[in-house]
């Protein structure tokens, strides 16, 4: 009995500790129960990049992932279409031209995943050639430089273009405006459609360029440029480069250039201070307008939005000043269509003078006083006219300023006159007129007339002013300058206002 309890008692304990009794085997410490190791297999592969476009000799790193994470061999090959590429671990070379899907392929259940590789031929230097903006044909690149026909001289060795970059190098002497100049016509862009033109442009030098009409001081180094323009309108191309040789010897880098469609408000806009109005030009595609309001310094007020031009303004300024107004469409589409602000318009609230010459920097024009139009300022320069010569290679406004650069000889009593007739004063009424003009030349300088002359200290902003009895076929202000003041001179004047006496 004692025995058989004995038997009872081992094969229970036998059973109770879960285990047989082996032969001398090994039980590795990963599997302590002995059985297969478990095999995860891979179920997908990708790239880091499905397509690429490559130049001949560039490369390009593909990183390739496979899941699961936990995949037990997640071991890749790598394999080109064709010799246009090499690959090598995911390295591509670009070999020649043309195009090659590059593929990775894993060992454990042959996933694929792949990227098509576009070659582009390696970028060839071509020459640009000379020509004058009305010459060139479209789509191509041409560029022109002053040979004395402006008293200037701009000799240019570099004139190339490789692949999207064009490179630029001359020398430059004399004060030409437009000394030097790039053109180019794209013949994908509609006339009369707005467009923004963005391009890098690095200078060697810094100075004020202009691009499609708009001026842009560039920095040495690269200069991210964007200028809004209508396409067709006051200039034959589409990219319209003009350089002045006052910026001396120079290399010009152009690159990045792109041309984007956008909203524009064609025309000019108007407030109407007396019934809370404004109008402007609709816009095919516009959903809305924008309106943003700014004081006489520029600084933003306040905004609001509009359905249709002629709408009631509810966000007037209401204290008496002068101020600007802008109008953006924005678009029912996408809003990188939405345009550039408009140029500004000045409008004022109450009796105060709106100051003339407001807004972006415009060239002005050359006219005799009876025949200017009212809110321009013009000039008119003796020519021999009266024994003298008097030459105004700069004469522009800008945000309220005049500015007149000019060479003189002889002496003449009017050999240099500004010109500028005010819309808002009655015919019959005197006014005294005040402003602030700086000249770098001292002198006496006539105010109204020739006869009425008042000193003016270099380089020192003063304020002038004279009676002035508004009439029709005169000015409502009138500068007078002697051609022998100085043989180089430069005016510049500033804070314009007309009061009633």
């Amino acid at each position: 009995m004692k025995s058989k309890l004995l038997v009872l008692s081992a094969a229970l304990m036998l059973v109770l500790c879960g285990c047989q009794p082996k032969s001398n085997e090994f039980v590795p410490d990963d599997n302590p129960g002995g059985g297969d190791v478990t095999t995860v297999n891979v179920e997908s592969v990708s790239l880091n990049q499905n397509s690429a476009t490559l130049n001949i000799g560039d490369t390009l790193q593909l990183a390739e992932t496979v899941l699961p994470e936990n995949a037990t061999n997640k071991n890749v090959t790598w394999s080109a279409s064709n010799g246009n590429v090499s690959v090598d671990d995911g390295l591509v070379t670009a070999l020649q031209a043309g195009s090659s899907v590059v593929t990775v392929t894993t060992e454990d259940g042959n996933k694929t995943a792949t990227c098509n590789i576009t070659i582009n031929e390696a970028a060839v230097e071509e020459t640009i050639n000379f020509s004058g903006e009305g010459d060139k044909g479209v789509n191509t690149w041409v560029y022109w430089n002053d040979q004395n026909w402006c008293g200037s001289n701009v000799a240019v060795s570099v004139h190339k273009k490789v692949g999207n970059t064009l490179t630029f190098t001359y020398t430059a002497t004399g004060n030409c405006d437009f000394g030097f100049q790039v053109f180019y016509k794209n013949g994908s862009l509609n006339t009369g459609a707005s467009y923004r033109l963005t391009a890098k442009i690095n200078s060697l030098k810094a100075g004020t360029v202009k691009l499609n009409g708009t001026y842009v001081d560039l920095a040495v180094g690269d200069n991210n440029v964007a200028v809004k323009y209508v396409e067709g309108d006051g200039a034959a191309s589409s990219f319209q480069f003009v350089v002045p040789t006052s910026m001396g010897d120079n290399t010009f880098v152009i690159s990045d250039y792109a041309w984007e469609g956008i909203l524009d408000i064609p025309g000019a806009i108007s407030v109407n201070t007396t019934n809370s109005t404004i109008s402007f030009s609709a816009v095919d595609g516009a959903a809305s307008y924008l309106v943003k309001y700014y004081d006489s310094a520029k600084n933003y007020l306040d905004s609001e939005t509009v359905n249709a031009s002629g709408a009631t303004l509810t966000k007037l300024p209401t204290t008496n000043g002068n101020y600007y107004a802008t109008v953006t469409a924005k678009s029912s589409l996408d809003a990188k269509y939405d345009s550039i602000e408009s140029e500004y318009t000045l409008f004022k609230v109450g009796d105060d003078a709106v100051v003339p010459a407001g807004g972006p920097r415009t060239n002005m024009t050359f006219s005799g006083e009876d025949a200017i139009s009212p809110d321009y300022f013009y000039f008119w320069n003796d020519q021999n006219w009266c024994g003298s010569n008097v030459a105004v290679p700069v004469a522009y406004t800008e945000e309220g300023l005049v500015h007149i650069e000019y060479t003189a000889s002889g002496s003449c009593a009017w050999g240099l006159q500004v010109f500028f007739k005010y819309s808002e004063l009655t015919n019959g009424t005197t006014y005294a007129v005040s402003f602030k003009i700086k000249v770098a030349a001292a002198g006496s300088y006539g105010l109204g007339s020739a006869d009425n002359v008042q000193a003016v200290t270099a380089d020192t902003w003063t304020t002038v002013s004279y009676d002035h009895l508004e009439a029709a076929g005169q000015a409502s202000l009138k500068l007078c300058v002697e051609a022998s003041i100085s043989t180089t001179n430069v005016i510049e004047l500033k804070d314009f206002s007309w009061t009633a006496k």
